[in-house]
C-alpha cells in the first residue's frame, strides 16, 4: 500500500509563480516574478537551520551526484538495461498476442478479464513485456520506491519492519542484508531526489519515521542502509511524500489528518486536522511545484492542497468527488492530471487546472468485488499509465486519453510464488515479488 471548488485562475498563477522557497527543477524561470505571502508556520530556506547536526548530514549525503553514485556502483554498467522484449505467443485462437482465459487457469476467473470488448470476450490482448521474474529475497516485501535517479535500485520495506536496498541486476549473492527498523510493516518509504543517498522509512502502527542514509561502499555482510536520524511519528502511518525541492515531507494515514515535516530540521512545521470524513490512505506531492499535493481518502473523495495556503478543513483548493473509497491518487509527470484509484475497477482521471474529468470512464467493466483494492501509476512519458488490484492476476496498460492497450499478465508467476513461499515454510529456499 498503500476525499470541495477552486478558482481555476488562482491555480494557474500559484503553479507558475515562483516559490518562496527554492525552486524545482522543472519550473519555468521566465515565470510572473509575484511571491505569495508565506503562511505563518512555513520556513523560508534562506533561514539558517535549527539543527546544526542534521544539515551536516544532508549536506554529506547530497554531495555525489546521481552520476557519481552510479559509478560507485557499477563502472562498467549501463543506467538503464532495455534488452529487446520477446516476440509475443499467436495461440490457436483470437488474434495474434491474444490471451485466451480459462476459469482453471492457476486459479483467474475469467469474468475478471472479461473486459477487452463491449460484447463480454474472454479474450484480452496481452502487451509484449519480457516474462515477469521473480526478484530475490522479496518474499515479505509490504512496499517499495524507486530510485528517482538510478533505475535498477528499489527501496524495500517488509511485513516484519525491515528495510532494504535492491540492486535488481545484481545476484542474490551480491545483495545487503536488511536494516530492522521496527516489528510492523513499513507501508511509508521515499527517496529524496536532490539527495540520492537519503531515504525515509515511516512504520505503519507506531508511526514512527526514520531517515537513512544509503552507502553503495558498505561490506555485503553488511546493511547498505544507515539510520541516521529519527523524527517525530505519525501514528497509523500509510503514506510517505518528499516535495520536489527536498523541503518537506508529507504524511498522512488511518486518521483524517495530515503532518508536515522541514526535512532540513526534521521538525513538524504543521499538523491539519480533520480535512476529510474519514482516513487518507495516500497523500502526493506534485512534480512541479513544491508546495501543491493531493490527498485521497475513504470519504469519496481526493482534495488539492497548496502549502502556502491555511491547511484547514475548507480551505482546499479543490475537491474532486468519485463517488467510491480511494486507495490511492498521483500527479501525472507533467502535472496536467491526476489519476485517482480505488475499489475493483474504479478509475478516474481529472485534468489540470480546469478539473474536467477525462475520459468519461474507462473501458473496464462495472465494479462488483468490494474487496478488491487499485492501484496505478503513470508510466515516465506521462502518456500511459498501469492498473492492477488486489486479488488479480495481471496488469491493464492504458492510455490517458481511456484507450486499453492490453495486459501484462503475471498468472504464471503468482503460481511460483506461491510455490515457493510453500517451500519457504516448510525450510526451503526464499520466494520472490514479481519484478
Amino acid at each position: 500500500s498503500d476525499p470541495i471548488p477552486m478558482r481555476g485562475s488562482s491555480w494557474t498563477r500559484q503553479v507558475s509563480d515562483p516559490i518562496p522557497m527554492r525552486r524545482c527543477q522543472r519550473v519555468d524561470s521566465g515565470s510572473d516574478t509575484r511571491t505569495p505571502a508565506p503562511s505563518t508556520w512555513q520556513r523560508q530556506t534562506s533561514e539558517p537551520a535549527r539543527n546544526s547536526s542534521w544539515r551536516g548530514f544532508l549536506e554529506q549525503c547530497s554531495s555525489p551526484s546521481p552520476e557519481m553514485l552510479a559509478s560507485e556502483l557499477s563502472d562498467d554498467e549501463e543506467l538503464v538495461h532495455s534488452p529487446q522484449p520477446q516476440s509475443v505467443h499467436h495461440n490457436s485462437l483470437g488474434r495474434p498476442g491474444d490471451l485466451a482465459l480459462d476459469d482453471g487457469d492457476f486459479g483467474v476467473v475469467a469474468d475478471d478479464l472479461r473486459e477487452a470488448t463491449q460484447e463480454g470476450s474472454p479474450w484480452e490482448r496481452v502487451v509484449p513485456h519480457h516474462p515477469p521474474r521473480l526478484l530475490p529475497q522479496t518474499l515479505r516485501t509490504r512496499q517499495f520506491e524507486f530510485h528517482p535517479s538510478l533505475p535498477d535500485l528499489l527501496l524495500l520495506g517488509d511485513k516484519k519492519g525491515s528495510v532494504s536496498v535492491l540492486d535488481t541486476e545484481m545476484d542474490e549473492a551480491e545483495m545487503h542484508p536488511s536494516l530492522q527498523v521496527g516489528s510492523h510493516p513499513l507501508l511509508g518509504l521515499v527517496w529524496m531526489r536532490h539527495n540520492p543517498r537519503v531515504a525515509v522509512c515511516g512504520e505503519s502502527h507506531s508511526g514512527d519515521i526514520a531517515f537513512l542514509k544509503y552507502d553503495p561502499e558498505a561490506r555485503l555482510t553488511e546493511s547498505c542502509l544507515q539510520r541516521q536520524q529519527d523524527v517525530e511519528s505519525f501514528p497509523r502511518l500509510s503514506s510517505l511524500s518528499a516535495n520536489c525541492a527536498d523541503d518537506f515531507l508529507l504524511t498522512s494515514g488511518m486518521s483524517p489528518d495530515i503532518a508536515v515535516y522541514d526535512v532540513q530540521t526534521g521538525k513538524v512545521l504543521h499538523r491539519a486536522r480533520g480535512i476529510h470524513e474519514q482516513f487518507i490512505n495516500i497523500s502526493r506531492f506534485c512534480n512541479t511545484s513544491p508546495h501543491i499535493f493531493v490527498t485521497a481518502s475513504f470519504d469519496h473523495t481526493c482534495k488539492i492542497w497548496d502549502l502556502r495556503q491555511p491547511v484547514l478543513h475548507n480551505t482546499q483548493v479543490k475537491t474532486l468527488n468519485t463517488g467510491g473509497h480511494n486507495v490511492m491518487c498521483v500527479f501525472s509527470p507533467d502535472d496536467r492530471r491526476v489519476l485517482c484509484s480505488g475499489v475493483d475497477t474504479k478509475i478516474m482521471q481529472f485534468d489540470v487546472p480546469s478539473w474536467r474529468q477525462s475520459p468519461d470512464r474507462f473501458p473496464l467493466r462495472e465494479s462488483v468485488h468490494r474487496e478488491r483494492y487499485r492501484r496505478s501509476t503513470y508510466l515516465a512519458d506521462g502518456a500511459h499509465f498501469v492498473t492492477a488490484a488486489t486479488e488479480e492476476s495481471h496488469m491493464h496498460l492504458m492510455s490517458v486519453q481511456g484507450k486499453k492497450l492490453g495486459v501484462v499478465d503475471f498468472r504464471g508467476v503468482v503460481q511460483t510464488w506461491a510455490d515457493s513461499a510453500s517451500r519457504d515454510a516448510g525450510g526451503g529456499g526464499g520466494g520472490g515479488a514479481g519484478g
